[in-house]
């Protein structure tokens, strides 16, 4: 408005702005996964510069978005794509869209997969009639109302159908009683949940054991000293060899005379 002597003259000057006139995202995600946003804008039909959205999560370690997006000059809507990971639990994420002043926020829910059944924990035996616990672990925390199937092997432990966890617990306990067999038996108790199981064996020592197991018995053999003979000597003396005497032989004369020799005297002369 410009005021002089003669009169009011009014000066009217239109400023259209580039504006997010609406956004959308996907509501949900599974985890590693893709998903889609979209943002519409409103741009002025001179705008010659281009234009640029910046995009925040308020939890990149779960959902990624791009830092910018770049608005068409044509006026086109924008669209990008946000990567999921695999987190803890499912949760929402806060995507937030800038574009100069102008600031729009939306949620995702990015789904985790389910948890996982990783080990059993179980005493090695008990005896018959005794009480005892057993623990249940899982790779990632629990959801509202999660259930693991039990199975028992024998009868000699009878189980739950199904052990209950609390949101968020990556463990659950179950106090289990064995039964009196009468022998000893080993037991496997398996927990599962989807695809995934975990068990554990227990043996239950029988109404009558052999043996209380502190893990497997082993006897430590008793050395019996081998004793040495005793020689008892003999009274009876041994007897020297009697000799025979040989009998000398009897020479036998022989009949015919030995001739003694005649000497014949020589003449004297």
């Amino acid at each position: 408005t410009a005021y002089d002597d003669q009169e009011i003259i009014t000066y009217e000057l239109q400023v259209a702005d580039n504006i997010m006139i609406g956004t959308a995202v996907d509501d949900a995600i599974n985890y590693n996964s893709t998903g889609h946003g979209e943002i519409a804008m409103q741009l002025v039909p001179t705008s010659t510069q281009n234009q640029f959205v910046e995009l925040t999560s308020s939890d990149p370690s779960i959902l990624e978005v791009p830092a910018l997006v770049a608005v068409p000059k044509n006026g086109d809507n924008v669209v990008f794509e946000m990567t999921s990971h695999d987190p803890a639990y499912s949760q929402n994420v806060t995507v937030t869209m800038t574009y100069g002043m102008q600031t729009i926020t939306e949620q995702v829910w990015v789904i985790a997969s389910a948890p996982q059944v990783t080990m059993v924990e179980a005493p090695q035996w008990v005896n018959g009639g005794q009480s005892f616990d057993i623990t249940i672990h899982l790779s990632k925390p629990a959801f509202d109302g999660m259930t693991v199937d039990l199975v028992s092997s024998d009868s000699a432990i009878v189980v739950p159908d199904s052990v209950a966890f609390t949101e968020f617990a990556t463990t659950a306990t179950v106090t289990l009683t064995a039964g009196m067999p009468d022998n000893d038996t080993l037991v496997n108790l398996t927990a599962s949940f989807g695809a995934s199981s975990s068990g554990a064996d227990v043996l239950v020592i029988g109404s009558a054991p052999t043996a209380t197991p502190t893990e497997v018995p082993t006897e430590t053999p008793t050395m019996t000293p081998t004793e040495e003979p005793t020689m008892t000597p003999t009274n009876t003396p041994t007897e020297e060899p009697t000799l025979t005497p040989t009998d000398e032989p009897t020479m036998t004369p022989t009949d015919t005379p030995t001739e003694e020799p005649t000497l014949t005297p020589t003449p004297e002369f």
